[in-house]
């Protein structure tokens, strides 16, 4: 129920989107303001979404995607998604299903909705939504750009956000959900602003929590692995840090390592195999 909730929210924003933009051309700041907010008080998390940008090729499917966050208001974590809608022209379904990140990580899918808009003879117009979950070291590390495949029985296409939207768009998120600023690396040296400390690049903070309580200071760059997500998703990690990037430390034939900063200067070990994820003692 709540997916569809979220999703559900996501999808009027989108619909209530108007034309294309070019964010290559929008400075991060411009992104930020562009987004909105979506919160009630029946709702068990509130929305950051960013705005929608438009793409696809002439002869192919389209898409209108975004990304959004979610914010728990029971805990404060805060879950980085991408909505998108193909929409194509074909005697049949695609039937998208999956998504997968550059380096083989595939991020866990939600299919959504699927649609007929109109037929005429024996080619109809169709649309399909997906949801997936973004590692936020994934989005931190998008300086050149965020793409992502989407997998359909009729093949590949691919979604491209420009790096000065992703950029934006954690701007946005972080200070409109009330977590402390993240300052994204920029993508290209003319962009405004400082360079960001390793401890703000590290994981957002919960409203109130003070430098002092923040992560350790890691490298800005964190390498993502298969299982990026599912390290992240731990109830021992979370308990550590609200807002974990699970930075890989090693792999081999079924397996990965990862290292989390927690939020007292401490780090969790975790080991990941197709079965599932432990935190190392």
């Amino acid at each position: 129920m709540k997916r569809i909730a979220v999703a559900a929210a996501v999808a009027a924003l989108v619909t209530m989107s108007g034309c294309a933009i070019d964010y290559t051309k929008k400075t991060p700041d411009e992104v930020a303001q562009l987004g909105r907010v979506v919160d009630s008080e029946f709702d068990r998390a509130r929305l950051f979404a960013g705005p929608v940008v438009r793409g696809g090729e002439s002869m192919g499917p389209t898409y209108s995607a975004q990304l959004f966050a979610s914010q728990s208001k029971a805990t404060g974590v805060v879950t980085h998604a991408l909505f998108v809608t193909w929409a194509y022209s074909s005697s049949r379904w695609l039937f998208f299903r999956s998504a997968s990140l550059v380096g083989g990580i595939e991020p866990p899918t939600a299919v959504g909705q699927r649609r007929v808009k109109f037929c005429s003879g024996s080619s109809c117009s169709y649309e399909e939504e997906l949801t997936s979950v973004i590692p936020l070291a994934v989005l931190m590390n998008a300086t050149n750009g965020l793409r992502i495949r989407y997998n359909s029985e009729g093949g590949t296409a691919m979604v491209e956000l420009p790096a000065n939207y992703v950029s934006g768009y954690l701007k946005g998120a972080s200070t409109r959900l009330n977590v402390a600023r993240v300052e994204p690396a920029p993508s290209d040296a003319s962009l405004p602003g400082p360079t960001p400390t390793a401890s703000a690049l590290a994981t957002d903070r919960p409203q109130g929590q003070t430098a002092a309580q923040s992560a350790a200071p890691v490298k800005p760059k964190h390498k993502i692995g298969r299982f990026s997500y599912e390290a992240e998703q731990l109830g021992e990690v979370r308990a550590c840090n609200p807002y974990p990037a699970a930075n890989l430390t090693a792999q081999g034939a079924g397996f990965e390592t990862f290292s989390v900063a927690c939020t007292n200067g401490d780090a969790l070990a975790v080991r990941c195999e197709s079965t599932g994820c432990r935190v190392l003692k």
